[in-house]
């Protein structure tokens, strides 16, 4: 969980300097625009879509506040708030279920020489490994998670980020009610289990992530995840892997089964400030013969260290029964697959804009 890291190394190494409590105000404000069109395969050729959007370089507009504290002896609290708007209507991110405006998350927590623990609402697990290893970090057309499963955030959640030893660490995680609140009697909590031990050395890191969903109560059978994500910094360029499997072990078919999603990206610096990116996605949901493949590629060309413009182009090949669409992003809560929350639109996008973080 990338923000969750940071917090722990802004609390367990950076955070003993201050005698009191620090706050920092942060954000980050993503507009463009974006066109989408095209149909192939099973999805119909509908006309072109033109639109002014939030979210397609950075993953969504946002702000927030975090601070720390030392508490002496090696100890230190830390805490984070952050909360998502659209920056082309200015509204706020809303939950999926209820319309009600909702945090990206919140956690607050204690770290120190034994690790880092932290409760509140977190970054999702599987999400945010994959927008790491995605050469488009989750965001624009070209995005890994368009035609993927995603919970982009969990609620009730308890975490445990171990030190680093040797260049190997450990994430820890339990949600109660991932996506919603714990039930009376608990009675149909969606409960889930994430551990993701992770390994760098030098210009190479591998990461895996294993999460299990039982339905507590009920005896539903479990869903199973599984994350294998690498990355490798040549310096001239940077390459990128993930083999993602879904596996549904319920009694039922559905769109979750043996759903297996691959991905191939670089990003390679280019001039002074310029940085090429490029990926190939495969998803594939084996019990509904539904297989795609989807080509991006984009460039990015930094103004200052907080300012940056982007232009992407992405295109998918709908194979058998195919039905993947061009998303821009996946949102809270959100189960899509490209049709759903994220806005899929056609079988071809690009998309142009502008990002200033402060």
């Amino acid at each position: 969980m990338k923000s969750i890291y940071a917090a722990a190394l802004a609390a367990s190494l950076g955070m003993p300097a201050f005698a009191q409590s620090s706050v920092t105000l942060y954000g980050t404000v993503d507009a463009g625009i974006v066109a989408r069109g095209h149909g192939d395969g099973l999805v119909a050729g509908p006309g072109k879509k033109y639109e002014v959007a939030n979210g397609m370089g950075a993953g969504g507009s946002r702000f927030g506040f975090k601070g720390a504290e030392d508490l002496g002896g090696g100890l230190a609290a830390f805490y984070e708030i952050e909360w998502g708007f659209a920056s082309d209507t200015g509204n706020g991110d809303k939950d999926i279920a209820s319309g009600a405006l909702q945090a990206r998350h919140v956690y607050v927590g204690l770290a120190g020489g034994w690790g880092t623990a932290l409760v509140g609402r977190v970054d999702g697990a599987r999400a945010t490994v994959t927008k790491e290893f995605d050469p488009f970090q989750g965001a624009g057309v070209a995005n890994y998670g368009t035609n993927a499963l995603g919970i982009s955030r969990a609620n009730n959640a308890l975490a445990y980020i171990s030190p680093t030893w040797n260049g190997i660490s450990v994430l820890a995680a339990y949600t109660n009610g991932a996506v919603g609140d714990e039930l009376p009697g608990n009675i149909g909590d969606t409960r889930i289990y994430a551990l993701i031990p992770a390994f760098t050395i030098g210009p190479f890191t591998i990461k895996y992530d294993h999460e299990e969903l039982w339905v507590a109560k009920t005896g539903t059978p479990r869903l199973k995840v599984d994350v294998l994500a690498a990355s490798y910094d040549f310096g001239v360029a940077k390459l990128f892997g993930i083999v993602d499997r879904v596996k549904n072990e319920t009694v039922a078919a559905g769109p979750l089964d043996d759903l297996q999603g691959y991905l191939l990206g670089v990003t390679a610096p280019v001039f002074s400030s310029g940085l090429v990116k490029a990926s190939w996605v495969r998803r594939d949901r084996k019990n509904l013969n539904d297989k795609c493949d989807q080509l991006g590629v984009g460039y990015q060309h930094n103004l200052s260290k907080r300012t940056y413009l982007y232009a992407d182009y992405a295109q998918i090949s709908n194979k058998d029964q195919g039905t993947c669409q061009i998303g821009l992003r996946n949102e809270d809560g959100a189960v899509d697959f490209g049709t759903g929350a994220a806005g899929g639109y056609g079988t071809r996008g690009i998309d142009l804009g502008i990002v200033h973080k402060f």
